[in-house]
C-alpha cells in the first residue's frame, strides 16, 4: 500500500476549527495537492466530516486530488454518522488517536504514514498511545491551516519507513491479533465462507493432473497462493480466470498454455506482470486489474495481445516493448500513477480504445492524437486536463429527499433505480449509484457529475442533480425503458462489446433497422456531440450501448464516465480530439448501416445504404484524422442524405 496521510479537515484545510459546513480553502488544498502529488500518499479521512467519504472525496477532486487518492476512513461513530444509517452499528471510540490506531493494527501494509491535524488528541488521545503516533503528528495552527512549514514535515514523516516494531505497538494498543490477509480495494473477501468450494474443488483436480483436457477454466476466489505446476499441461486451455486469490507469481509452467486466449487476474498481489506469459502464441485478452502492479518488464507483454487491462494499479510507467503489440486494440490503464506514455505507443496503429483516467499524466507524445484508429480516449482526471476552467458545480440532492426503488440496470459504472424525488414527487427518477472509484474502468465518477450537469440537450440524458451518501450518485431523469420497438418506451441502441468484437458494440441476432430510424438516431447522436465539442468536451466512450432510442430512432446519450474537458491541450489538439471522436460515431454508423434491410426493389434505401457505409468508412473513419470532419460537419452530411432519401426535408427536427 502507499504511504497513507491521515487528514483532518477543519484547521488543515480550512482556517476553522469547528465549521458549519464542508469547506476547502485554495491556497491550503494547493499544499496538499503538491504534497500528494510528490509523495504518491493516499488519504484516510480521520476527520468528523469522515462519514461523507464519498463527498469529502469528490470534494477534494474539485480542487484537483484524484478521487481515488481517498482510500478509506478510520472507523468509529460521531454526531455525523446520525445522517448515515449505513454505519449505525460502529463503535465509538475515545479519541481519534486510537481511531487511528485500530486503522493502523488492521492495515499492516501500510509502509508510512503521517497525522495532519490541528489537535493534539489526534496523537496521543488519553495518553495511552503516545509513541510512535506523536512522532508523525504534524499540527497546524487553526487560524493558519496547512503551511509550507507542516508540508516539509510531511515529508519526512512519510520518508521514514513505519517498523516492525511500531506495527506490534498498534497491534497491542488496538488489542488485536495480526490479520492473516488485507486486500485494500476490499475486492478480495477474506470473511470464513468468502472461498469458492467450487473454485477450490477444481483446483484440487488441477493439482492432481485430472484436468488436461479443458478449455475453460474458472479458478476464482479459490483461496490459492500459488498456482499448481500442472496448470502447464492444460494445453488445450483457452480461458482461465484465477481472479480474487492471493497470488504474486505464475509457475514457469504457465508456458504450457499454447492455446490460452483470455487470462484473468483480479485482485491479485501481482507487483509485475510474469514475463513467462509473453511466451503464450495465442494470448489476446490479459487482465491484471487491481493488483499491486509497480513495473512491467519489458519482456512481458505477449506481442498477439489485442485486450490488455491494467486498470487499478501503481503504475509509473509503461515498459516500451508495448510498442511490439501490433495487434493492441484496447487498453486500460485507468487508477494508475503513470507519469508519461512512452514514444513506442504510436506503433500500435491498431489502437481503437485506451483509458488513462485518473494517472499523472502532463503530456501525450506528439502524435498521439493521429494514430489512425483510435476512436474512445479518456484522459480526465490528470494534470494535463486540469486546467480547465471548472464547470458549473451540480445540484446536491439530500438522501432524505430521496425514495429509492427497485434496480432497473446495471453497468460497468455502477447501478441504476429508479426513484422517487421529493421535488418532484409525481415524476419518477433514475438514481445512478457509482461502484467504487478506483475500480471503475472509465474514470472517477466525479467526472461524470461534472460533465452530465454542464449538459443541456434534448439528445442527451438530462441530469437533474447528484446525491453525496450514502453512496456518490446522479438523478437522472428517468426513461421508460422498453424494446425500443415495442412502442413508446426507450431501449439500449445497441449491446457492449463481447470477447469476440473487443473494442466494437454487439447487437441481438437478426437485428434491423428502417432507414427513417437509422437517419433520426444519427442525426440525434450528431447534434448531442456538436454540443458537447462546441464545450470543447469529448464524451470519451460513444458507443450504441450508451444511447438510448424511442421506437422511432429518437436517441438519448448518456453514460458520461469517460468525459473531459479538452480546453487544456490547446488550439492544435482541439479539433484532433473532436475528430477522434467522429471515428467512434462512424463505427456508430457503420454498425447501423449494415443492419439496414432493404427490400427487394427498393432502390432509395439501397442507396441510403451506400451512401452512408460510404460517408461512414470514407469520412468519419477515415485513416487521416485531420481530414474528418467536424461533427457540425457531420450533422450537415447526415442531412442531405435524410433530404435525398425522403425527397424532401426530413420529417424530424434537426
Amino acid at each position: 500500500m502507499p504511504s497513507v496521510i491521515f487528514l483532518d479537515l477543519d484547521g488543515v484545510l480550512n482556517r476553522t476549527r469547528d465549521a458549519p459546513h464542508l469547506r476547502l480553502d485554495d491556497d491550503l488544498v494547493a499544499r496538499l495537492r503538491s504534497l500528494v502529488r510528490d509523495t504518491g500518499a493516499a488519504i484516510v479521512l480521520s476527520t468528523f466530516w469522515r462519514a461523507f467519504e464519498e463527498y469529502v472525496s469528490y470534494v477534494l477532486s474539485r480542487h484537483g486530488i484524484p478521487h481515488g487518492t481517498v482510500i478509506g476512513r478510520t472507523p468509529g461513530r460521531n454526531s455525523s454518522f446520525d445522517f448515515v444509517t449505513a454505519t449505525a452499528s460502529e463503535p465509538a471510540f475515545r479519541s481519534r488517536a486510537e481511531e487511528i490506531t485500530v486503522w493502523l493494527a488492521t492495515h499492516p501494509e501500510v509502509a508510512s504514514f503521517v497525522i495532519l491535524d490541528d489537535r493534539p488528541s489526534a496523537a496521543n488521545g488519553d495518553g495511552t498511545v503516545g509513541e510512535p503516533l506523536a512522532s508523525r503528528f504534524v499540527q497546524t495552527e487553526t487560524s493558519v491551516g496547512l503551511s509550507d512549514a507542516n508540508v516539509a514535515r510531511c515529508r519526512e514523516a512519510l520518508a521514514s519507513k513505519v517498523s516492525d516494531a511500531e506495527k506490534s505497538v498498534f497491534l497491542q494498543a488496538a488489542g488485536l491479533a495480526p490479520p492473516k490477509s488485507h486486500d485494500p480495494r476490499g475486492l478480495v473477501d477474506t470473511a470464513p465462507g468468502s472461498v469458492n468450494e467450487e473454485a477450490q474443488a477444481l483446483s484440487r483436480e488441477l493439482s492432481a493432473g485430472k484436468l488436461t483436457a479443458l478449455t475453460d477454466l474458472n479458478l476464482k476466489k479459490a483461496g490459492l497462493a500459488a498456482l499448481p505446476p500442472q496448470i502447464g499441461e492444460l494445453a488445450s486451455l483457452t480461458k482461465l480466470d484465477i481472479s480474487l486469490n492471493t497470488l504474486s507469481t505464475l509457475p514457469a509452467e504457465t508456458s504450457g498454455l499454447s492455446s490460452l486466449r483470455i487470462l484473468f487476474s483480479l485482485g491479485n498481489e501481482f507487483e509485475s506482470i510474469p514475463s513467462v506469459l509473453r511466451s503464450l502464441p495465442r494470448l489476446y485478452m490479459l487482465s491484471f486489474k487491481s493488483n499491486r502492479l509497480t513495473h512491467i518488464p519489458e519482456d512481458a507483454l505477449a506481442p498477439t495481445i489485442e485486450w490488455l487491462i491494467l486498470t487499478d494499479n501503481l503504475l509509473e510507467e509503461l515498459p516500451a516493448s508495448i510498442g511490439c503489440l501490433k495487434t493492441l486494440r484496447k487498453c486500460m490503464l485507468t487508477n494508475n500513477r503513470l507519469l508519461a506514455l512512452p514514444d513506442s505507443l504510436l506503433q500500435c496503429r491498431e489502437l481503437e480504445l485506451i483509458r488513462l483516467a485518473d494517472n499523472r499524466l502532463s503530456d501525450l507524445p506528439r502524435g498521439f492524437w493521429q494514430l489512425p484508429k483510435l476512436a474512445w480516449a479518456g484522459l480526465a482526471g490528470n494534470p494535463l486536463v486540469a486546467r480547465a476552467a471548472p464547470l458549473p458545480p451540480p445540484r446536491w440532492v439530500a438522501p432524505a429527499e430521496l425514495e429509492v426503488g427497485e434496480q432497473i440496470g446495471a453497468g460497468g459504472g455502477g447501478f441504476v433505480h429508479r426513484a422517487v424525488w421529493s421535488a418532484q414527487p409525481d415524476e419518477p427518477v433514475a438514481l445512478k449509484l457509482f461502484r467504487d472509484a478506483g475500480t471503475v474502468t472509465d474514470g472517477d465518477p466525479a467526472h461524470e457529475i461534472d460533465v452530465g450537469s454542464a449538459l443541456t440537450h434534448p439528445n442527451v440524458i438530462r441530469v437533474l442533480g447528484a446525491t453525496p451518501r450514502p453512496q456518490l450518485g446522479l438523478v437522472l431523469e428517468l426513461l421508460q425503458l422498453n424494446k425500443a420497438s415495442a412502442g413508446g418506451g426507450w431501449g439500449e441502441l445497441g449491446k457492449p462489446p463481447n470477447f469476440d468484437t473487443c473494442a466494437r458494440d454487439t447487437y441481438p441476432a437478426g437485428t434491423t433497422f428502417g432507414a427513417p430510424f437509422v437517419l433520426r438516431a444519427l442525426s440525434g447522436v450528431a447534434a448531442a456531440c456538436a454540443h458537447l465539442h462546441a464545450q470543447q468536451l469529448s464524451h470519451g466512450d460513444l458507443y450504441a450501448h450508451n444511447t438510448l432510442v424511442r421506437h422511432d430512432g429518437e436517441p438519448k446519450v448518456g453514460d458520461f464516465g469517460a468525459a473531459y474537458n479538452y480546453a487544456p491541450l490547446g488550439a492544435e489538439a482541439a479539433p484532433l480530439v473532436e475528430r477522434v471522436e467522429v471515428r467512434a460515431f462512424g463505427c456508430l454508423a457503420e454498425e447501423l448501416a449494415t443492419r439496414l434491410a432493404p427490400a427487394a426493389g427498393d432502390e432509395s434505401e439501397a442507396a441510403l445504404q451506400r451512401n452512408l457505409l460510404g460517408l461512414a468508412r470514407e469520412a468519419w473513419m477515415g485513416a487521416a484524422v485531420g481530414a474528418r470532419p467536424s461533427f457540425a460537419e457531420a450533422c450537415q452530411q447526415i442531412e442531405a442524405l435524410a433530404r435525398a432519401y425522403f425527397e424532401a426535408p426530413p420529417p424530424f427536427p434537426w
